[in-house]
């Protein structure tokens, strides 16, 4: 738990009052409260088989006037034939903004077991969700081996 200033970007009275719900309470945002992020694999070092972990380029989803943020911790659901990873970035508290695209911002992430001949897919596009019908999500699967 954090109650550091920085879990509460919002302006004006509204989201000063969400803040300090924060704050008191001692939490930080949970994932599903973040904004979405899509990611893909970095070219510069693709997964192996006897990889454990992977190099990625994430890409916060929303318009953002061009800045990505700090990226959270992925929630990872490995499985026997898929590993699903998902992605949210930091709440960067912005009323409006605009879209000139958001740069890619590396990141890494662990499985528990080498990744073997698992696909892996980015769990934000998955069917239902928000970034499943926009164009970062023409596929969901970001690497099959």
């Amino acid at each position: 738990m954090t109650t550091d200033s920085a879990a509460c970007p919002r302006r004006g009275l509204i989201g000063l009052a969400a803040c300090a719900v924060v704050v008191l309470s001692g939490c930080t945002p949970s994932p599903e409260d973040l904004p979405v992020a899509t990611w893909r694999i970095d070219d510069a070092s693709p997964p192996e088989a006897e990889s454990l972990h992977v190099d990625v380029l994430v890409t916060r989803l929303e318009c953002s006037g061009g800045v990505t943020g700090d990226v959270g911790e992925p929630t990872i659901d490995e499985g026997p034939a898929e590993v699903v990873v998902s992605y949210t970035v930091e709440d960067l508290g912005l009323d409006a903004a605009t879209c000139p695209g958001n740069p890619e911002v590396p990141a890494t992430f662990e499985l528990a077991e080498p990744l073997g001949d698992r696909r892996l897919v980015d769990g934000q596009c998955a069917t239902g969700l928000e970034a499943a019908r926009t164009s970062a999500c023409t596929t969901d699967v970001r690497w099959e081996p």
